[in-house]
């Protein structure tokens, strides 16, 4: 009965997705984070609740109606998220800058010639560094530090996550050569380690502008998508990920005997273990919650060290390497209120944080300020982040962006409004 149950959330989560994306598919790609979380999420509870081995844990998983919780947090996600967003758009009119040399905007020229420069920099430090894919002794997590240029991840990231943002803007005039920008760009993280949330994030990122842009009449087809880049995309993942478990299965103590086990197992059985582990101690058991808000501020570190099982030395280690779990927010929440302040807290977090960064980054889209969305896809790609792993630190600045931004945007509206009724008298 628990296996049904939580398979019936499962489906209506996918449900809500395919009504929401044929009422307005602008918006759903807008927040397709929350929805791919949703769904990813509770897919995962369902299978941990089945009763499986948690390996980031060191126990055994069982049936304590997470899935029924997190149901309720991606239902007052999408709520709040489309009440705030929709609510910005009807009263709030906003001016924000593009940029012009003379006449011309030059903003689609900035951002295009940036792009380029950036991805041939990185190209060019991997040629001369060692690649995790054909290394030993260097990983993902290592790599920067044994790069040529380690000076490259303190200017873009990681994986410079915007790039694909940037090449999606150059999809909107030449097409052909933004696709080979994005093929590149991929091969470029499978290179240095990435495997599949990168990706997909860059997809994500690659179709925003043209989306948003757009102007369809859409209901969902699943053909659709099997025609489109997706289905190659996605197949050259999964043959990557089988092959590198074929050659070294790092799931086999958890009982993934095959390589298909394997990605199973990677993919459902650790993407919501947090959440599964905060529910089982601190809803299910009743263990004393901390009242601590400061916990929130790096809340993947938080519930690193309360799960992990061995020397806090080592996962401290971890932590500084840059090594996370999956999916620390909500389930952090559970671990400093309880519920009936939990909620509350999120819907106010979702709503002041979250959706004007959302509301933000829509608007600059579809007036085309391309320089200034750049900077507000980079706080709104951030701001997720914390609102999927739990850094709420990343979310900081981001917030501080919106409101210098809104600010100014308001000025200028008052501004021109003067300037109006002076000429009008």
């Amino acid at each position: 009965m628990s296996l049904i149950a939580n398979v019936l959330i499962v489906l209506l989560i996918f449900a809500i997705g395919i009504y929401k994306l044929n009422k307005d598919y602008k918006l759903f790609y807008l927040l397709v984070y929350v929805y791919y979380q949703g769904l990813i999420t509770s897919a995962s509870l369902t299978y941990i609740e089945t009763g499986i081995y948690i390996s980031e844990q060191d126990r055994f998983s069982y049936f304590v109606g997470a899935n029924f919780y997190f149901f309720i947090f991606f239902i007052l996600s999408i709520q709040t998220l489309e009440l705030i967003i929709r609510g910005l758009d009807k009263n709030v009119v906003a001016h924000f800058p593009k940029f012009k040399i003379g006449q011309k905007h030059v903003g689609y020229r900035i951002i295009s010639i940036s792009s380029i420069l950036i991805l041939s920099v990185l190209v060019m430090n991997l040629t001369l560094s060692s690649s995790p894919l054909f290394s030993d002794s260097v990983t993902r997590f290592s790599y920067w530090e044994n790069s040529r240029i380690p000076i490259l991840k303190t200017l873009f990231g990681n994986t410079a996550t915007f790039l694909p943002f940037l090449f999606g803007i150059t999809y909107l005039k030449r097409r052909r050569t933004a696709v080979i920008y994005l093929l590149v760009y991929i091969i470029y993280l499978i290179l240095i380690g990435q495997k599949f949330s990168p990706i997909v994030r860059s997809l994500y990122s690659f179709f925003l502008p043209w989306v948003m842009t757009s102007n369809l009449k859409f209901k969902f087809n699943p053909f659709i998508f099997l025609k489109s880049y997706f289905t190659p995309i996605a197949f050259l993942l999964f043959g990557l990920v089988y092959l590198k478990y074929s050659i070294r299965n790092p799931f086999v103590f958890a009982g993934a005997e095959t390589p298909f086990q394997a990605i199973i197992y990677r993919a459902f059985g650790l993407q919501a273990h947090l959440f599964w582990g905060s529910v089982e101690q601190f809803v299910y058991l009743g263990k004393p919650l901390s009242y601590d808000i400061s916990e929130l501020y790096k809340g993947m570190h938080t519930l690193m060290r309360h799960f992990w099982f061995g020397d806090p030395d080592h996962i401290q280690k971890s932590i500084e390497n840059g090594f996370s779990f999956a999916n620390a927010y909500p389930a952090v929440l559970l671990k400093i209120f309880p519920l009936w302040i939990v909620f509350p807290l999120h819907i106010a977090l979702t709503g002041l944080i979250y959706a004007p960064m959302g509301w933000l980054l829509k608007n600059v889209v579809e007036n085309k300020c391309w320089v200034v969305s750049f900077l507000a896809f980079q706080f709104f790609n951030r701001t997720g982040i914390a609102f999927i792993m739990g850094y709420y630190n990343k979310a900081i600045p981001g917030f501080l962006f919106c409101i210098a931004l809104c600010v100014y945007a308001f000025l200028i509206y008052k501004y021109r409004i003067q300037r109006k009724i002076i000429a009008n008298q």
